[in-house]
């Protein structure tokens, strides 16, 4: 476990996962001339947030915590993580058009809730999503009884969700926190952009 000091706004993006339906690693895919985990990475930083590597190769810039189990899954990487402050904003690293401004807004947002993330086409976004210590507590829990499904996780929280409308509100544009599974998917992101 590692504890990050200094600003209450830390960060974290998950980079473990096997990319399966990639069929490459998401983490090292360049758009522009930049990976976007390094895209994730700046903007979450220039949004003044302390940024962490779960998962994945190291990365030079910002601290990687290997997975304790690799390709354990999202869930047990955020139950070994250790935070500092009282929220922790999640991020996965498969959002090519990525902005900071969708963090703050949503780590802002997050209020006494454990948990808020955005809904995209009526489908929660629990990997761009802010958490509270309580729910990072609850992941350690479920994670230890053997639980791996992140959903499941979310539902026994007290979760605040954003839907299109309510980021729009924010001044974040919903493609900002889309993320793509498929090559297809990360075409049509880029397209769209």
């Amino acid at each position: 476990m590692r504890c990050v000091e200094g600003s209450g706004r830390e960060a974290v993006i998950l980079a473990g996962g096997r990319s399966s339906r990639m069929g490459r690693a998401k983490s090292g895919i360049v758009v522009d001339g930049q990976t976007i985990l390094e895209r994730i990475g700046t903007e979450l930083e220039g949004a003044g947030f302390l940024v962490s590597i779960l998962g994945g190769d190291p990365v030079e810039r910002w601290p990687q915590i290997p997975d304790s189990v690799v390709h354990s899954g999202p869930l047990a990487a955020l139950a070994d993580y250790s935070l500092q402050g009282e929220a922790l904003f999640v991020a996965s690293c498969d959002m090519p058009l990525f902005r900071g401004a969708a963090a703050i807004a949503v780590f802002e947002a997050l209020g006494d809730a454990h948990a808020c993330m955005p809904t995209l086409g009526g489908r929660a976004q629990p990997l761009c999503a802010a958490y509270s210590a309580g729910a990072l507590a609850r992941a350690r829990e479920m994670s230890a009884q053997g639980e791996t499904r992140v959903m499941k996780w979310v539902e026994s929280l007290d979760t605040l969700f954003l839907d299109e409308e309510d980021l729009r509100n924010r001044g974040v544009d919903p493609n900002w926190v889309r993320s793509a599974n498929t090559l297809s998917e990360l075409e049509a992101i880029l397209e769209d952009a």
